[in-house]
């Protein structure tokens, strides 16, 4: 993977919404490049570029990843594999900046984001 790109800080104004999603709608799996991280856990909010992966043990910041995620639409389950860095992480989980290179078909990823934007706040992913 290439090396992860300079990215200015965000602000509410700048950067793109973060969709909130409901428990348990993405399950993303997530190994680090150099093989020396693993681990599982509940992707909490989405935008085209990146998301918050909420799990006791996140990865380091920096570190290149491997997302595999698993999504409940409706009545489809949709599975994506992206590629990205750890853009910061705490406590609770940690942010993963996407590589919009490793995203083979963006179209999929907007229509997952547009899927859980139309959701009322608070319902159920399926």
């Amino acid at each position: 993977m290439r090396k992860r790109p300079f990215v200015p800080v965000s602000t509410l104004e700048t950067r793109a919404p973060r969709i909130p999603l409901p428990d348990e709608a993405i399950r993303a799996d997530v190994r680090s490049e150099d093989g020396r991280w693993a681990m599982h856990g509940w992707v909490r909010n989405l935008s085209p570029g990146g998301m918050y992966i909420e799990s006791g043990q996140p990865i380091p910041h920096e570190a290149e990843v491997t997302v595999e995620m698993l999504a409940r639409m409706g009545d489809q389950t949709v599975r994506m594999t992206l590629c990205g860095w750890v853009a910061h992480h705490d406590s609770r989980g940690m942010g993963i900046q996407l590589d919009p290179e490793s995203i083979a078909d963006p179209a999929r990823i907007e229509a997952l984001v547009a899927h859980f934007r139309a959701l009322p706040q608070g319902a159920a992913a399926s």
